[in-house]
């Protein structure tokens, strides 16, 4: 077989993550690819510029960048941001460019961003040497400096700015001296009130006129000039005369602009004379932007009128944007339209910085625009904050129609994503099977990528079928390698070379002699003899799709690997196939390789000696020995497979989402080397929560503990990476019994523990009119639409989305960092030399290091993880410990020398959420505070007053489950916390102020023990069921449907809508009421008085209907929504063949084949009371 090896360069393209715009792209998900791309190209922040000349990176083109940065930060407030600026700032001293003696604008530029740092931390060496160079200037007596109109931009805004930090009223009574003087008197006034529109300087003045014998009004000029009347307005009272001024040539400019716009959102660069360089251009449009979204938000342009303008402008700037990040139609540096002309979609100016300022100012004013709450310090909804399943393709057998169907069903519920796996497929369906990587699969791609965009589904994709990666193309030699050993003893004469070696029968076809070494005994006149053998596992690819069937390949060897991602680019490439959003990679399941041919090499290159010289110990168990070789594992596993996986995804401008665990590599590592990476949860939790449905012998426990779960938030937290997913639910109860109530406890330990980013595991692919239960896979959710929950599934989506809008927002606050003592582990465990990191063992091969973190958790403190080859770039600044990645932490805990209580608390305070309250809890930071998640997985509700381990002056609360803030209490300085058993929340400090927005919150009511019963007869019928319950119950209390002695409704899976009337005085009307279902089986849409409340999908089941109660009667309907298990075991018993699948079918909790003709019936609907609990 000939083979072709695709060298993988790591150029600066492929180090970025590059993937092509679409539906489901956000506003920030662009600005941070623009961003990201500008600070890795510009890595060094202090580096000079050289475009002709050296130039210190503190000109104003860079100064402009920091503009946009900082204006990026209000919404993303991530401190890496913080940590470039000030590195920069830091560097120039805080100092204009030349010096204070400079009265050049441009040089004063970057005090702009001075100002503002000094406006957060309040440091006086921020704004010392501003302050020194105004006053130079001032002293000069002249206001005639700005003789250009980018000037205005570079100069006003710094001393307006500097007089509301300060209060220096020479500041602003200059800046207006000098605006008047460029507007009114610079050749002969530099604004055309007319028009609204300025000239660029004294040149452009007329008599001077374009080629078609229009004024020449350059498009970036006048978008300076839109920008500093922006910048110094919000820095004035509106009411004052100044501020009155600025709004008059800005209410000008905003209708002269408005009159130029061109049809697709851009502006020209000469903004009447379309033919003179009409091309696109982006900053000048993004200014425009900016400005504009500003005046709209502040109420000084008209919505119905500017709103249009800003969208056309949005989709233009969004336009230029690159797959990886680089901005398209960036015009150079210049005085007129001329400027770096022609521009193209690829050119590169001469100085991008101050182009990719422009456009995050732009992009950043219109989200707020576009996204009111991120003006109130409140998190931008990410595409990511939406939860993503496991689709899996069975037997690949899509079509068109049901692709469709599926994504929109999807869709309405609230998934943001789709990781297609094709596995195994439906007995009797060959016909329809696609074959992996064909065009006809390819095309099966494309047509999921059109209807995905325009659902704003993100498309992923594994990288083969089933797991872990292999198929038909890779052949045994680059199959996974194992390695065994004949030991044995013969005399000491006997030459070893010519020995023959008893190996078993089932290697003989693939075992080859790989060396052959002899070692002492104490036999006399013998020797020890062992022989190592490299064979294949001859492992295959576990629960693969038709095409995909075939060998696992060999993931310590970097050829292989090469090989193996090289026919997937031939497959893209032959049939023109855009590529996913993201790769994913399965969890490590690679049985028993021990082994790859050039292990020996890799050995001696990376541990210093030659193993084969103590293939003894090796044999034999010593730690050390054994220790070398699995760090050895874990270097290939990392530099080989992991490294080049990405390298090559990112080349094709996709991320990589990663699950390092079962491999026998550093897991921090792996974690840390990819975009996103992910852990697993596997099983359900006991927390005890007060009314959650138990279903014992139905369950299996939670591998999954807190410990686990942080190994891959630790590395996105130390490694700077946003996201953390997690395979969610893989396998909490039997099928068809999980409910959304049993979700949310482990989900909300997840978040607790780091993952923002959860995909569920999973949903089956299923023709729409398949029989029910429709294709199903055998360990998962199933959260599809064949499952009845999914009637009540967007409450969840929901609430996923506005957790994870959350927890994707700023930066991580935990504690500590601990040092995973992975040799410490490496040296255990001897019986074997392979050593996997799986989530079922860990217990038995850490239990000291999990001791040492429960034991941290215990003390109120979080930690995140940290590998020795990440430890190695921490740094040390300001009392902080600073990671690659830029997330600080307050100290470095090697567990292996035990915990110190003391040491921990002179470092960093406890959280008494944690130790008082008894509360799982994660904080974050963010610009003006920090937020909480925080969930009482426990059995007791909590109330209680508590300090918080951070500082702060105010805060709200955030209910995800209902969407609403609510203010806090204070009680003699420590906090009201009110959590009941199962319920969580989140809280956002502020340090300053709180947000006028804020300032009328209503209190969050807790239960006051006043109760009203509801007595009145109830109604039950059925909206919707199948089987089909024909007939409707008068019921003194309400029932379960298995207990009403109708054959049709024990069995029956759908919504049962229970109705009652009550009455109430005018004085109860006036109080405000909870209406608290108690035990609800499994869901419950509540409709009260013709008004929809709200679904109770979760303990304690309440909601509040104070708003929709009145005197007299009131009618209330419940629809209940159960499970589908007591119509699957009808199935079952009645002998209907619904386990259609291939290889693996539906199996019980021990991967056995089982029939669920026994199983007892499951309450299905209301089986409590139902009342009305008064609240306050």
């Amino acid at each position: 077989m000939k083979r072709i090896f695709l060298p993988l360069v790591l150029c600066l393209m492929s180090i970025l993550p590059s993937h092509a715009g679409n539906a489901s792209d956000s506003i920030l998900t662009l600005a941070r690819r623009v961003n990201d791309r500008f600070m890795a190209v510009y890595a060094d922040p202090t580096r000079p510029t050289f475009v002709k000349k050296q130039r210190p990176s503190s000109l104003w083109t860079r100064a402009v960048y920091y503009e946009g940065l900082m204006a990026l930060y209000t919404i993303d407030p991530l401190q890496q941001y913080l940590d470039y600026t000030d590195r920069w700032a830091n560097f120039h001293k805080w100092t204009p460019r030349n010096g204070i003696m400079t009265t050049d604008a441009d040089d004063q530029c970057c005090a702009q961003t001075y100002l503002q740092r000094y406006a957060m931390v309040k440091d006086g060496k921020m704004i010392k040497e501003v302050k020194a160079n105004l006053d130079h200037q001032m002293a000069s007596g002249r206001c005639d400096y700005w003789t250009w109109i980018d000037a205005i931009q570079m100069a006003m805004p710094v001393y307006v700015r500097y007089y509301q930090l300060t209060g220096e009223r020479a500041c602003l009574d200059y800046a207006i001296r000098s605006y008047q003087w460029s507007r009114n008197t610079c050749g002969g006034g530099l604004f055309n009130e007319k028009d609204g529109l300025w000239w660029r300087d004294k040149d452009y003045v007329p008599p001077y006129k374009e080629k078609d014998g229009n004024d020449c009004y350059w498009s970036r000029g006048n978008g300076w000039v839109y920008a500093a009347l922006l910048r110094s307005m919000e820095c004035l009272d509106p009411k004052s005369e100044e501020y009155k001024l600025f709004k008059k040539d800005f209410l000008k400019m905003s209708q002269g602009l408005l009159r130029c716009q061109r049809t697709d959102g851009f502006w020209n660069v000469s903004l009447h004379s379309p033919a003179n360089y009409g091309g696109p251009e982006m900053t000048g449009t993004a200014l425009f932007l900016y400005g504009m979204s500003w005046g709209i938000r502040h109420g000084l342009l008209d919505a119905k009128t500017f709103r249009p303008a800003c969208d056309r402008a949005w989709h233009a700037i969004a336009s230029c944007v690159h797959p990886n990040g680089f901005l398209a139609w960036n015009q150079g540096t210049g005085k007129d339209p001329s400027a770096g002309q022609p521009l193209s979609y690829d050119k590169m100016p001469d100085f991008e910085d101050y182009g990719t300022g422009c456009w995050l100012l732009g992009a950043v004013e219109y989200a707020k625009l576009t996204q009111p709450e991120l003006a109130m310090g409140l998190p931008a909804t990410l595409p990511e904050a939406r939860p993503g399943v496991r689709w899996w393709w069975f037997g690949s057998a899509v079509d068109e129609p049901n692709l469709k169907w599926n994504l929109d069903e999807l869709h309405r519920a609230g998934i943001g994503a789709v990781e297609i796996t094709p596995i195994y497929g439906v007995k009797g369906n060959e016909a329809h099977d696609l074959q992996f990587l064909s065009p006809a699969w390819m095309q099966a791609i494309k047509t999921t990528e059109r209807i995905a965009a325009k659902d704003t589904i993100e498309v992923d994709m594994n990288n083969g079928t089933g797991w872990p990666f292999g198929g038909p193309w890779v052949p045994l030699d680059e199959a996974a390698c194992k390695a065994f050993c004949i030991d044995t003893i013969v005399s000491k004469k006997a030459d070893i070379n010519k020995l023959q070696f008893n190996i078993p029968a089932k290697e003989k076809p693939y075992a080859r002699l790989a060396a052959v070494r002899a070692f002492p005994t104490t036999e006399k006149n013998k020797q020890r003899v062992i022989a190592l053998y490299i064979s294949r596992t001859r492992q295959r690819v576990k629960r693969a799709a038709p095409g995909g069937e075939g060998w696992v390949i060999d993931h310590f060897d970097s050829l292989t690997v090469a090989h193996y991602l090289h026919h997937i680019d031939s497959a893209f490439a032959a049939n023109n196939t855009p590529y996913p959003h993201t790769f994913f990679n399965d969890s490590y399941e690679v049985y028993d390789a021990n082994w790859t041919p050039r292990l020996l090499e890799e050995f001696k290159a990376r541990r210093g000696y030659d193993l084969l010289d103590s293939l003894d110990k090796w044999v034999d168990g010593n730690a050390q020995t054994i220790c070398d070789y699995r760090e050895t594992l874990s270097d290939l596993l990392y530099h080989h497979f992991t490294l080049q996986w990405t390298a090559w995804a990112h080349s094709h401008g996709a991320l990589v989402r990663n699950q390092a665990h079962g491999s026998p590599a550093n897991l921090l590592d792996l974690y840390g080397a990819v975009d996103i990476p992910e852990i697993e949860g596997f099983g359900l939790t006991d927390f005890g929560i007060k009314g959650l449905r138990r279903d014992p012998g139905f369950t299996r426990p939670n591998f999954s503990d807190i410990s686990m779960l942080k190994y891959a938030p630790s590395a996105a937290h130390v490694m700077g990476k946003p996201f953390t997913s997690s395979e969610t639910f893989t396998w909490l109860t039997e099928h068809f019994r999980t409910s959304l109530s049993q979700m949310k406890p482990d989900l909300d330990l997840m978040f607790t523990c780091g993952v923002n980013h959860m995909f569920f595991h999973g949903t089956p692919y299923s023709p729409k009119n398949a029989p029910w239960p429709g294709w199903q896979f055998y360990a998962s959710v199933n959260m599809s639409p064949t499952n009845s929950i999914w009637r009540d599934a967007p409450y969840l989506m929901q609430y996923i989305t506005r957790c994870q809008r959350y927890l994707q927002w700023g930066n991580p606050d935990n504690d500590f960092l601990v040092v995973l003592p992975v040799k410490e582990m490496w040296k255990s465990d001897l019986k074997h030399p392979l050593m996997t990191f799986d989530i079922h063992s860990m217990a038995r091969k850490a239990p000291n290091f999990i001791r040492a973190i429960n034991k941290i958790d215990s003390l109120g403190f979080d930690c995140d993880y940290i590998s020795e080859r990440q430890l190695a770039k921490v740094k040390q600044q300001d009392g902080y410990f600073i990671t690659e990645g830029g997330t600080r932490y307050r100290g470095i805990i090697d567990p292996t020398k035990g915990i110190d209580e003391h040491a921990l608390g002179t470092l960093a305070k406890e959280e008494p959420l944690r130790t008082k309250l008894h509360l799982r809890a994660i904080r974050r930071r963010n610009a003006t505070g920090y937020h909480y998640f925080i969930a009482n997985l426990t059995s007791k509700d909590v109330e209680g007053d508590v300090a918080l381990a951070v500082d702060w002056n105010d805060a709200v609360w955030y209910d995800p489950l209902n969407d609403t803030h609510y203010a806090t209490e204070k009680h003699d300085g420590l906090l009201h916390v009110a959590l009941r058993s199962g319920e969580s929340l989140i809280l956002q400090t502020f340090d300053q102020a709180l947000p006028q927005a804020f300032a009328q919150l209503p209190h969050r009511e807790q239960p006051t023990g006043n109760v009203k019963q509801l007595s009145n007869p109830w109604q039950l019928t059925f909206v919707q069921s199948t089987p089909k319950v024909n007939r409707s119950w008068t019921l003194p209390q309400p029932r379960t449907w298995e207990a009403l002695g109708d054959d049709s409704a024990a069995v029956t899976m759908g919504s049962g809508a229970y109705h009652t009337t009550f009455q109430l005085s005018q004085d109860e009307t006036r109080r405000h009421w909870q209406l608290d279902l108690g035990d609800v089986r499994e869901s419950a849409e509540v409709w009260l008085n013709d008004h929809f409340v709200g679904c109770a999908w979760s303990v304690p089941f309440t909601l509040d209907v104070s708003p929709y109660l009145r005197k007299g009667e009131n009618k209330l309907t419940v629809i209940v929504t159960n499970l589908p298990a007591n119509r699957i075991a009808d199935l079952d018993r009645r002998g209907v063949e619904w386990r259609v699948m291939k290889d693996i079918n539906v199996v019980n909790l021990q991967y056995k084949r089982t029939t669920y003709a026994n199983w007892q019936p499951v309450k299905s609907g209301l089986n409590s009371e139902v009342k009305l609990v008064e609240i306050k």
